[in-house]
C-alpha cells in the first residue's frame, strides 16, 4: 500500500513540476524563432537577440519621468492616488548617485492623506 501512494506521489510530482516547468523551456525555445510570428517556426535564429541589443530607442530616466507627468495628471483627475502610480518608479535610479534621496523621497510624500 506504501509503495503505490509513494508511487502516485512521484507521479502527481512529475505532472506538477511539467506543468510549471514546460511553459517556461517554450518560452525559451521559440525566444530563437526566425519568424516574424509567434505561431510559425521559421528556423533557429539569434536575430530578435541581436535586435534587442541594438535598440536605440530606450528613453533615459528622466524621458520616463517626463512622460509620466501627463499621465499621472489625467489618473489624479480620474480619482486614482498617486503612490498607486508612483510605487512602480521607486527602483527607476537604482545604482545612480542619488538614488536614495530619490527613493526617500517617493516614500515620505506619496502616501501623504488628503
Amino acid at each position: 500500500m506504501l509503495n503505490q501512494r509513494s508511487r502516485f506521489i512521484f507521479t502527481a510530482l512529475c505532472f506538477g513540476f511539467a506543468f510549471l516547468y514546460i511553459p517556461i523551456l517554450l518560452v525559451i525555445i521559440y525566444s530563437f524563432n526566425d519568424s516574424r510570428l509567434v505561431t510559425v517556426w521559421g528556423g533557429w535564429s539569434f536575430r530578435w537577440y541581436a535586435e534587442l541589443f541594438n535598440n536605440e530607442n530606450i528613453p533615459s530616466r528622466q524621458d520616463v519621468i517626463e512622460k509620466l507627468i501627463p499621465y499621472i495628471k489625467e489618473e489624479i483627475k480620474k480619482g486614482t492616488r498617486l503612490n498607486q502610480i508612483m510605487r512602480h518608479t521607486l527602483g527607476l535610479f537604482h545604482g545612480q548617485t542619488g538614488a536614495n534621496y530619490w527613493k526617500r523621497y517617493l516614500s515620505q510624500n506619496m502616501c501623504v492623506r488628503d
